[in-house]
């Protein structure tokens, strides 16, 4: 999926709300939130492991 600049902008966002930095227990690395802001963008669920992106509140693949 191409990356576009809204994408850019939901991912700095993400990383406002959920990233290491913010004190959120998501604790997500940019990279983390950039996946997270292509799932949102195209509304798809995001197939994960581990918990971080539970904490988000993004559908899961696995329902």
């Amino acid at each position: 999926m191409p990356t576009r600049e809204r994408h850019a902008r939901l991912a700095r966002q993400a990383y406002a709300d959920f990233g290491k930095g913010s004190g959120h227990p998501a604790r997500l690395n940019f990279g983390d939130c950039l996946t997270y802001a292509l799932a949102l963008d195209s509304r798809e669920p995001l197939l994960w492991k581990g918990d971080a992106f539970g904490h988000t509140g993004i559908a899961s693949a696995l329902g």
